[in-house]
């Protein structure tokens, strides 16, 4: 880590620490050295500042099927038969991953969204037919991204506000309103005013659990996947009667489970 020490009036490091008020916290083996308002009898007031990456650099390693460009290595579509280092984020700090067999998302510490492969119905967050490498979506830069789930044919990601938004096939309801699809990443008006905390997706339908611990469902119904008690389709969020702590929720094309 460096530390930077600035003081016009040239204070040694002992006079700074000791008329400044300094907390010190450790989370998760990161530091973050901070000072209470700053404002002596000299100015203009000075910073301590202990610089040290809240996430280390990170690394992805993409191999298999190329025909899709979801591995993210350029256009070559011949198969990538040994792990090979995804060189466009590798001066990036990763959060999260998800990926399909046509597409991938990856999340930055800083909350920021890259998606690359094939881009039918919008999945990747703009409108491209096929991005080859990693690609900032930039319909979310200003907003910060904390969660991603991905399938064949939608996304959706989850912002530190606890906003759902949602892109690609909309097909039975799946993007919660009644679309044939969205090639950008838009909030889902239902969840508008709750504040959500984990999302699930299937090809069919999709599955949102709020910070009040209720479960949502919304899609495909013909298998009973919804938790409805019905098989119909929902276009709209449906509430399933569901009173246990949700601590992780997950679903395939015809049936959902949640953890406790």
């Amino acid at each position: 880590p460096n530390l930077l020490l600035q003081d016009q009036d040239r204070m040694t490091p002992l006079d700074i620490l000791y008329e400044s008020e300094l907390r010190l916290m450790e989370l998760d083996q990161r530091l973050t050295l901070s000072l209470t308002p700053l404002r002596t009898s000299h100015e203009p007031p000075f910073t301590v500042v202990l610089r040290r990456s809240d996430y280390p650099s990170s690394s992805v390693y993409t191999w298999g099927d190329a025909s899709n460009y979801a591995l993210g290595h350029g256009g070559n579509p011949k198969p990538q038969l040994h792990p090979k280092l995804l060189l466009s984020l590798s001066s990036l700090s990763l959060h999260s991953l998800a990926i399909s067999a046509y597409h991938s998302i990856a999340v930055t510490a800083e909350g920021r969204v890259y998606s690359w492969g094939l881009g039918e119905s919008g999945k990747l967050g703009f409108p491209c037919d096929v991005a080859t490498v990693p690609t900032l979506v930039k319909d979310l830069e200003s907003r910060f991204v904390v969660d991603v789930a991905v399938t064949d044919v939608h996304s959706a990601v989850i912002t530190d506000r606890g906003k759902l938004l949602m892109c690609g096939d909309g097909q039975y309801g799946k993007l919660g309103e009644k679309t044939p699809g969205r090639p950008s990443f838009r909030i889902v008006s239902f969840f508008k005013s709750l504040v959500c905390v984990k999302v699930a997706l299937s090809p069919a339908h999709s599955c949102v659990v709020t910070e009040d611990n209720r479960l949502y469902t919304f899609g495909k119904g013909a298998k009973g996947q919804l938790g409805t008690g019905l098989f119909n389709n929902e276009f709209i969020p449906q509430l399933v009667a569901l009173n246990v702590d949700i601590r992780g929720v997950d679903c395939s094309s015809s049936l959902t489970a949640v953890s406790t």
